[in-house]
């Protein structure tokens, strides 16, 4: 086998921010340490590589990746291989409690990787520093390829969709990554996504406002977010948390379109919790309609209990998506992103006649 530069023109990157050194190798990051360093608590859970991927293409019958696993919280440790919208076979499920280097092994048949990129889709819920990447001797590599994406199956070109919320937008207990809600609405709408869930949190922290401001690269942004404010010490400042959360992002990003979905059903709903849970719908239900009828035309909600609003979607613990529930989540939002998007336009192209 021989080895590929990490960091060299054989292997692109997606979705990684900043690729830190390790002990013995490379450590992907979907978020800059910078900004890592300002999030506090959240720290751990952002530094998990969730949406991330790692491509390479050319004639090659065997790629060989050996890493460490850094951290997991078990919420999902579980790798895929997929040749362009193909998977490939076999899944891999990491050892989560292993400190030591991993190997998976993959042989690749009939040369797949020469159309397509071959792409590696690490797990939601873990941090991982990849430690080698090797191909067999044969092979001929690829040089300064175009990464694959969902926009490939369209002629127009793909957007870029931002997507910020907690565990359910992480991943959370799904099977395999690409059977987060995320991924199955991309590969619906054929756009390019952007993970930034963060298990446990998503209560509107200010830090997170900041750092979205700051990005460029996005054409929409959706947020998914409150459900763990419900029995959390802060909820009486989360009205207003919230409303600067958004008037942070609205200020650096005035014409972009905002998408924000309210908590879809979970067992916050009974018993002490169910007050809770019924403020924050209400907090970012008013706070989005004021900002509304205030002029924001780019500012959209959704009823999360329009898309999930019964416990049969969701695994055991009656609050993270199952499989099926990822699906339905999916199937459900995609009519509403699709009209939003289409009710996006038609604003710009208003305001683009009145200039």
């Amino acid at each position: 086998m021989k080895q590929l530069k990490l960091n060299g023109p054989h292997i692109n990157w997606e979705h990684v921010e900043e690729l830190s050194l390790g002990n013995s190798g490379v450590i992907p990051q979907r978020f800059p340490t910078s900004a890592i360093n300002s999030f506090g608590n959240m720290a751990r859970i952002a530094r998990m590589t969730a949406g991330i991927e790692m491509q390479v293409q050319g004639q090659i019958s065997q790629l060989e990746i050996k890493l460490r696993l850094l951290d997991s919280d078990l919420y999902g440790v579980t790798a895929e291989l997929f040749s362009g919208p193909h998977k490939l076979l076999p899944t891999w499920n990491l050892d989560p409690y292993s400190t030591d280097i991993q190997t998976m092994t993959f042989d690749i048949e009939n040369n797949f990787c020469s159309q397509y990129p071959i792409r590696f889709i690490f797990p939601t819920h873990c941090t991982l520093e990849i430690i080698s990447v090797s191909v067999d001797d044969n092979a001929e590599m690829y040089t300064n390829f175009k990464s694959y994406d969902y926009s490939e199956n369209t002629e127009q070109p793909g957007k870029k969709w931002l997507v910020h919320g907690d565990s359910i937008t992480q991943g959370s207990n799904v099977s395999s990554p690409s059977c987060t809600w995320v991924d199955l609405t991309a590969r619906m709408l054929n756009m390019i996504p952007i993970n930034l869930g963060i298990g446990s949190y998503g209560r509107a922290e200010l830090e997170m406002a900041e750092y979205i401001a700051s990005r460029q690269d996005f054409d929409v942004l959706s947020l998914h977010m409150g459900i763990n404010c419900a029995t959390a010490d802060d909820i009486d400042d989360f009205p207003e948390r919230f409303q600067n959360f958004l008037s942070i992002i609205r200020k650096s990003h005035q014409n972009k379109p905002i998408i924000v979905c309210t908590p879809i059903y979970s067992h916050f709903e009974m018993g002490i919790n169910a007050a809770g849970t019924k403020k924050v719908r209400k907090t970012m239900t008013n706070t989005c309609q004021k900002m509304q009828m205030a002029g924001d035309k780019q500012l959209f909600l959704i009823n999360g209990l329009d898309i999930i609003d019964d416990p049969y979607y969701l695994r055991a613990d009656v609050l993270h998506l199952s499989d099926f529930g990822a699906m339905k989540y999916a199937i459900g939002i995609v009519p509403y992103l699709q009209t939003f998007l289409k009710e996006s336009e038609k604003v710009k192209a208003v305001s683009a006649l009145v200039k």
